[in-house]
């Protein structure tokens, strides 16, 4: 383990030890901890770190969860964490039990129909926070996956939709 990394894993360790308790403290502390990552380390070297830790773990679960809406594809999410696919993959697999493809669309169908269901947030609004181009791709992904246009999903015609 690099020095600087040894000496903020000791500080957090005596954070504990002493009974500090405190939420943001530790956030900055995984911020502070991010970064030593990014500046100390190769992507191998996390990857190998993290690697044999991570397996069925709650915290690879939490570091997906923080981290997936950042990217587009389950690609760029490995590349992000600092795994070689193949090991993401696995990984994945483990803890969530289907691929990571499979598991980013539905979480992406998920948050795009409860977004349409809000009548005060704009559709423009929800394209942009989903990155999609132009209104006909975003059309045509929630005819794909919701069944009909993000309007009719809005005003709940219901007759052909997918109820999620």
């Amino acid at each position: 383990m690099k020095e600087e990394m040894k000496s903020l894993v000791y500080q957090i360790k005596n954070y504990v030890d002493i009974g500090i308790n405190c939420h943001h403290l530790y956030l900055l502390k995984c911020k502070e901890m991010q970064l030593l990552f990014k500046h100390f380390y190769t992507q191998e070297e996390i990857a190998q770190i993290f690697y044999m830790s991570l397996g069925n773990s709650p915290l690879f679960v939490e570091i997906i969860l923080g981290n997936y809406s950042k990217v587009k594809t389950s690609k760029e999410l490995a590349h992000l964490l600092g795994y070689s696919m193949r090991q993401f993959e696995k990984l994945f697999k483990e803890n969530f039990d289907e691929t990571p493809y499979k598991w980013m669309q539905e979480r992406k169908v998920k948050q795009i129909l409860q977004k349409l269901k809000d009548p005060d947030i704009p559709l423009k609004q929800i394209m942009y926070e989903f990155k999609f181009n132009t209104s006909s791709h975003f059309n045509f992904y929630c005819k794909k996956h919701l069944g009909g246009t993000p309007m009719q999903v809005r005003n709940g015609h219901k007759d052909n939709l997918i109820s999620k």
